[in-house]
């Protein structure tokens, strides 16, 4: 039993918090005797805005400065698999981005397909489909969708950081399924 449990879980397990709200505030003291940043920040509230790309865009460089300033070997940044200069998404284009001003001889760059787990679009996509039993597919349906559960992703990860990994990786399930037959599984679980 904690009466402050966050700050018993948090010790316990040598973790420190610090205050930080990108692109504005960032602590540098967090990044002192740190070995690996993994970054996978992402402002999705604001969607297409200016405001996001700022916050995206000037976050993740002040936080890959704060990296390499303060000595930190090995910096993570979790990317999407549909990353690219010509992506439909403006997610997808604006993650291509933040790529290009990375170094993939020394960073190392994971692209995971849709994560399947609690929170995030995942779960978004079953709220939806539970709440209204339908999901706009366009151009039939026929894109490929490939997944990946968190478990496996943190595990990529964890092997990525213990193995040193430089480059540019995607971490996805190999074959994909069809949007529509992605969405129908997921309708009747």
């Amino acid at each position: 039993m904690a009466r402050h449990f966050e700050d018993a879980f948090f010790s316990r397990l040598r973790i420190r918090l610090y205050n930080c709200d990108l692109p504005d505030i960032l602590d540098h003291e967090a990044f002192k005797n740190v070995d690996v940043v993994i970054h996978c920040a992402y402002a999705t509230q604001k969607a297409k805005s200016d405001d996001a790309i700022r916050i995206n865009m000037a976050g993740t460089e002040k936080v890959y400065h704060a990296t390499r300033h303060s000595g930190v070997s090995q910096f993570v940044f979790i990317s999407s698999l549909g990353a690219n200069k010509a992506a439909e998404s403006f997610y997808a284009r604006s993650k291509h981005t933040i790529e290009q001003t990375l170094d993939p001889e020394s960073d190392l760059i994971l692209r995971p397909g849709l994560i399947i787990g609690p929170g995030g679009t995942f779960e978004h996509i079953v709220s939806n489909l539970r709440r209204t039993k339908v999901m706009p597919i366009f151009n039939g349906g026929n894109q490929i969708v490939q997944s990946i559960y968190i478990q496996d992703l943190c595990a990529v990860i964890e092997q990525a950081v213990r193995l040193r990994l430089t480059g540019v990786y995607n971490a996805a399930e190999s074959q994909g399924t069809e949007i529509k037959r992605f969405f129908g599984m997921v309708a009747r679980s």
